[in-house]
């Protein structure tokens, strides 16, 4: 985990690619059954590294 302008942020490959932040909308989408992608309003950064996360994972 390394900080970023403040904030944690995990990387999740060796080649510090891929950051997943520590975002409230993830705890918020959650909380209401929901995924982040799914969540009203949208917030395109986590969109994003779900996104990167799931094809990080996945190797798509």
């Amino acid at each position: 985990m390394r900080s970023q302008k403040g904030k944690d942020v995990l990387l999740i490959d060796a080649d510090d690619q891929t950051p997943l932040g520590y975002r409230q909308v993830f705890g918020k989408a959650a909380s209401a059954g929901l995924a982040v992608t799914e969540y009203k309003p949208k917030d395109e950064r986590a969109i994003t590294e779900i996104n990167n996360l799931y094809n990080y994972i996945f190797h798509e």
